[in-house]
C-alpha cells in the first residue's frame, strides 16, 4: 500500500510560513520555488488529501481466509454491489483502498475509525458516505 496525506494546508510552503527573502530583486526566484504549486489556489479549503492502492490479491486472500472480515470492512450496499460482478475483489480493492485514503485525508489514519463508517457509493463518479464518528469528525473540520 502507498500512502500519502498532505495535512500542511492549502498554501504552498513559501505562503505557509517559509517566506523566504521579500526584495523584489529574488522574484524570479519567488517564482521558480512556487512553479509547482501551480494551479494550487483552486484547492483552497482542502482539509487533506488522502490516497491509497491495494493489491488486489492481498485483500482477495484476506476476504477468503476471514470470511468475517467482510462484514467488519463494508457495509451491506458495498458487499451487494461488489458481490455482483463475477469477480468481486477489485472492487472491495477498490473500496478498501477509498476508505483508507479518506481516514488519511481526515487526519484519522488507518486505524483511527469503523470501516464501515466510510461507504464508498456505487455508480457515477466516485462519492463516500460517512456515519458516526468519522461523520462526526468531518463535520467538525467542515468537510461537506
Amino acid at each position: 500500500m502507498a500512502d500519502g496525506c498532505d495535512r500542511a494546508g492549502d498554501r504552498p510552503a513559501e505562503a505557509a510560513g517559509d517566506a523566504g527573502p521579500t526584495d523584489s530583486s529574488d522574484a524570479a526566484g519567488r517564482a521558480a520555488r512556487a512553479a509547482p504549486f501551480a494551479g494550487i489556489a483552486s484547492l483552497r479549503g482542502v482539509t487533506g488529501v488522502g490516497i491509497d492502492a491495494v493489491e488486489v490479491e492481498r485483500l482477495r486472500r484476506l476476504l477468503e481466509h476471514l470470511p468475517r472480515a467482510c462484514e467488519r470492512l463494508f457495509s451491506a450496499q458495498e458487499r451487494g454491489y461488489a458481490d455482483s460482478f463475477a469477480d468481486p475483489y477489485p472492487r472491495y480493492a477498490a473500496r478498501f483502498a477509498a476508505k483508507e485514503a479518506v481516514g488519511k485525508a481526515l487526519g484519522i489514519g488507518i486505524i483511527g475509525f469503523v470501516w464501515r463508517e466510510i461507504e464508498v457509493l456505487s455508480g457515477g463518479k466516485p462519492r463516500v458516505a460517512l456515519h458516526g464518528r468519522v461523520a462526526e469528525i468531518a463535520r467538525r473540520l467542515g468537510v461537506t
